[in-house]
């Protein structure tokens, strides 16, 4: 049996809703992850940690924009963090602004503490 890094992306599917749990980049691994957005159809990336911690550039060449989500590690969004999120998923899935069928909306924390996830 295989065992996924614990930072390998995951896929988390809802009905036609679909979010991918990525990994930040770096110098590193930024065709990878290029290579993984394009593969899952993400046109938008919502990063929940300090802005400007990398460069937006790899993946606004592909067309997809990034979104700030961010609050400090150990804490609950703020209202103000949730009312933005719910509205993003509420445009790419509900309302389907500038989106296709396989859309995808990539979320991840550059410190790996978790925060992606909630």
């Amino acid at each position: 049996m295989q065992i996924a890094s614990p930072r390998a992306p995951s896929l988390i599917e809802y009905q036609d809703w679909r979010f991918r749990s990525i990994d930040s980049e770096t110098e590193a691994n930024v065709s990878e992850a290029v290579e993984d957005l394009q593969k899952f159809h993400v046109r938008r990336v919502g990063r929940v940690c300090v802005e400007g911690c990398y460069s937006d550039e790899p993946r606004h060449q592909l067309g997809v924009e990034t979104r700030e989500f961010s609050f400090p590690d150990g804490e609950a969004p703020a209202a103000a963090v949730i009312e933005k999120w719910v509205k993003l998923v509420h445009d790419v899935f509900v309302k389907k602004s500038g989106s296709g069928p396989d859309d995808t909306i990539a979320v991840h924390c550059v410190a790996g503490l978790g925060r992606a996830p909630v």
